[in-house]
């Protein structure tokens, strides 16, 4: 169970994402733009975009039916209210064509 501290201060968190690597830019751009306009649904801001390019994986990621070696990382730095953040990332969970994400309080 979450507890949620209710202020009405923006935190800021970073998200890091992958996406697979056989996407061309359109279908990227689709989904970071779906990643950014979840963010806005959730009254967040987003404070910087980083992309770290294509990586291999420490190992295989079974997604989607298919394996993946390799994925397209990406780093933001999201601010948003921490009781959003809950909301936010069961939609991240839910984000089909998300292969993997991790979301953070910043330092």
């Amino acid at each position: 169970m979450y507890i949620v501290k209710k202020d009405k201060t923006k935190r800021n968190y970073e998200l890091t994402f992958l996406l697979p690597s056989d996407f061309t830019s359109a279908e990227t751009k689709t989904v970071i733009d779906e990643l950014e306009a979840l963010i806005k649904k959730h009254k967040g801001e987003l404070i910087s975009q980083d992309d770290w390019g294509k990586k291999y994986l420490a190992y295989k990621i079974f997604h989607a039916k298919k394996r993946y070696a390799e994925a397209n990382y990406f780093h933001w730095v999201v601010a948003i209210l921490p009781e959003k953040v809950i909301s936010l990332e069961k939609e991240l969970y839910l984000a089909a064509k998300i292969i993997r994400h991790l979301l953070v309080i910043a330092a």
